[in-house]
């Protein structure tokens, strides 16, 4: 199935619930307050609109992604309410207004950029160069060098079976730990790197390995690498079979939403089997949609920088070193503490920090600027596809894959994440590119022989 016709039954699924939603709820208050407007509805099918015209793959699957961010969010409004999990009601009209314009701007900014450097996805597969010896030996020790820092420094997880949220912000977790975005390069890299395989016990042993790295990733209670780490094999898959998604594919994604949804209640011992299964299924994603809203429901742009937000301070704070800071006078952890999970936690007078999302951020930051800076979102996200394609080595190309999955899930998550994951990422294959180089540099950009041909295409300047 390509991706075009699998977003056309998305878009159909969305209609059917556009329609048949509002006829299921009889309650007036409920109807007013959770269900989305007639110009949401409307600019939710612009922005459909726009994603048809993006032509890369990867750069549409994304910006479809940002689209169904609000079905997804609205759906776990709706069921906290029924759950009774909200703190106060709420409005979703006016944010997801701001929230699918913001939309359409992400995608006009892919648009723009394939207008002016015309992506080539259809052509003569390349072979990517292989990923040296010593390059391997690194990101697959990885790992193991990670899971034993695990347990020297006694990190709380969440095979204690009890609630380790408050304390997974508070304890010291070694100077490993703080590389940990390294193992979405693991685990991309296991399986760019792995020629199709003819034996079934190969195929199982190989999967068998992939999920060994997910389950380590989360051990910490946290799920952002897994993720991370999904989207970008995700990717990898899409462009092997030329944008073609199998059903597995789409079993996989509904999967991993699942998975999401069962490790937040492991890590606060919470499960709970009372509730019905829908409502389950319908609040397993989307808290970060929803804080979004509450915020514009309750909090201004004038209190959040009143308290201390402050999105450029943080992101500096967030992409340079406390050394380089300190040249000039600038304390890291004072700018630290002025990001959004941070600032968001000072509203609410609660001691865990608060994701509302990238939308939500450069909104509190910029205002109605916030339009702007997703266009060029947008852009930014059209050039990393680009480099994915234009990659010559699986090292580059597990570099830029793990780039765009970490960039793609700004949309749940927050600047200074993405930031400081993108600088880990560039200094782990700065560091393997330079110990290849050391160790083997007539293997760095050798051909691959366990490497199949990867249809990274060929673009004409």
């Amino acid at each position: 199935m390509k991706v075009n016709r699998l977003l056309f039954w998305v878009l159909l699924a969305c209609l059917l619930l556009a329609v048949v939603g509002p006829q299921a709820v009889s309650d007036d208050f409920v109807a007013a307050r959770y269900l989305p407007s007639p110009l949401n509805y409307t600019l939710f099918f612009l922005c459909i609109v726009l994603v048809c015209f993006i032509r890369d793959p990867l750069s549409r699957i994304v910006a479809a992604g940002w689209a169904l961010w609000l079905v997804v969010g609205n759906l776990f409004i709706f069921g906290s309410h029924f759950r009774r999990r909200l703190a106060a009601p709420l409005y979703v009209q006016d944010a997801n207004t701001l929230f699918l314009i913001a939309t359409a701007c992400f995608c006009g900014g892919i648009v723009a950029f394939e207008f002016l450097r015309r992506p080539q996805v259809e052509g003569k597969p390349r072979e990517l160069s292989k990923l040296a010896t010593p390059a391997a030996l690194a990101l697959y020790a990885f790992p193991v060098v990670y899971a034993l820092s695990l347990v020297v420094w006694r990190v709380p997880t969440i095979l204690s079976g009890e609630n380790i949220v408050d304390l997974m912000y508070e304890v010291d977790r070694g100077p490993v730990y703080a590389l940990r975005t390294v193992l979405i390069m693991t685990t991309i890299a296991i399986v760019a790197s792995t020629k199709r395989l003819a034996r079934l016990e190969h195929t199982f042993f190989l999967v068998a390995v992939v999920v060994a790295l997910l389950l380590l990733s989360i051990l910490d209670g946290k799920r952002d690498l897994a993720l991370a780490a999904v989207i970008g094999m995700g990717a990898h898959f899409l462009i092997v079979r030329n944008g073609n998604v199998r059903f597995f594919h789409i079993v996989a994604v509904l999967a991993t939403a699942i998975a999401y949804s069962i490790i937040s209640d492991v890590r606060a011992a919470r499960v709970s089997g009372n509730e019905p299964a829908i409502l389950y299924i319908i609040t397993a994603l989307g808290v970060e949609y929803k804080d979004f809203v509450h915020s514009i429901n309750y909090l201004s742009i004038e209190k959040m920088q009143s308290i201390g937000y402050d999105w450029w301070k943080s992101s500096v704070a967030s992409l340079l070193n406390r050394s380089l800071l300190g040249v000039f006078g600038v304390d890291k952890d004072a700018w630290v503490q002025m990001d959004s999970a941070r600032a968001w936690m000072r509203a609410y007078g609660i001691t865990l920090g608060i994701r509302t999302g990238i939308v939500s951020e450069m909104y509190y930051a910029f205002g109605y600027f916030v339009f702007a800076a997703t266009a060029i979102l947008g852009f930014l996200l059209a050039f990393i596809v680009r480099r994915i394609r234009k990659a010559k080595s699986v090292l580059g190309y597990v570099y830029w894959l793990a780039m765009f999955a970490t960039f793609s899930m700004s949309i749940m998550g927050q600047t200074t994440s993405v930031l400081g994951a993108f600088v880990t990422l560039t200094y782990a294959v700065v560091g393997v590119f330079l110990l290849s180089r050391v160790f083997a540099p007539r293997l760095l950009f050798a051909p691959n022989p366990y490497q199949q041909p990867t249809p990274i295409q060929v673009e004409e300047e």
